[in-house]
């Protein structure tokens, strides 16, 4: 009974994250991503991480992607840009630890021409026996 309304409370976060993401994107779509992979400062956490995300012209952020533990993580938040890099503060679900995360993640694009870039994230986990992890993904600015 645990897990199903688990599960639940899940497909409920990402429904209510992908309609923000459609909200959005008839608004004002800027930048498209998948995720790809990730490198741990641990050993035992899944470093094959596919996924797409969303980031709009106005900084709104949402995805999806297969997260370290091998579990569906979804995610919406705001990404601000800070000259060179940028923050995203956003809220991700799909880890044991916690059912919502709030966390902050720095990261730098670095453009390849044609509108893709390569952007290199940092993911510092704030809590207790997880690991840090430097996450890369390619993008395209429409």
């Amino acid at each position: 009974m645990k897990n199903h309304l688990h599960r639940k409370r899940h497909i409920r976060f990402a429904a209510a994250s992908l309609l923000g993401v459609l909200f959005a994107s008839a608004a004002c779509a800027d930048t498209f991503g998948l995720h790809a992979v990730s490198v741990h400062s641990k050993p035992g956490f899944n470093g094959i991480n596919p996924g797409f995300y969303y980031l709009a012209e106005n900084g709104l952020t949402a995805g999806t992607y297969r997260n370290s533990e091998n579990a569906h993580s979804t995610y919406v938040g705001y990404t601000h840009n800070l000259g060179a890099f940028d923050a995203s503060i956003i809220l991700v679900n799909g880890y044991r630890a916690a059912h919502i995360l709030p966390t902050i993640v720095p990261s730098y694009a670095v453009q390849l021409g044609g509108g893709f870039a390569l952007r290199t994230s940092l993911l510092l986990n704030p809590l207790p026996g997880g690991a840090n992890a430097v996450h890369f993904s390619l993008e395209a600015k429409r």
